[in-house]
């Protein structure tokens, strides 16, 4: 038995400032026993979505694709989708 963590990371792919490549959003501790699989949900909010412009002096949300990232880590993402913001 042990624990993993499940982090949800996003990346906008055409972001008009420069952006980390990935931000996280998200985690959660999981319990879960060896040879064991659990679902996690994670809520991706309309906050989650916006990043701060310096030139507008506000929170903004770019249209367009933006790479959603389930892993581990940064660097042991093990599931990928994507969502279209209009």
């Amino acid at each position: 038995d042990g624990e993993e963590v499940v982090q949800l990371y996003l990346h906008d792919r055409e972001s008009a400032l420069p952006r980390r490549y990935k931000d996280l959003r998200g985690f959660a501790r999981v319990p879960i026993a060896k040879g064991e699989t659990k679902t996690v949900t994670f809520t991706i909010t309309e906050r989650d979505m916006e990043y701060y412009d310096d030139k507008q002096s506000e929170w903004v949300i770019e249209p367009g694709p933006v790479d959603v990232l389930v892993g581990a880590s940064s660097c042991d993402i093990r599931l990928t989708g994507t969502i279209n913001i209009y």
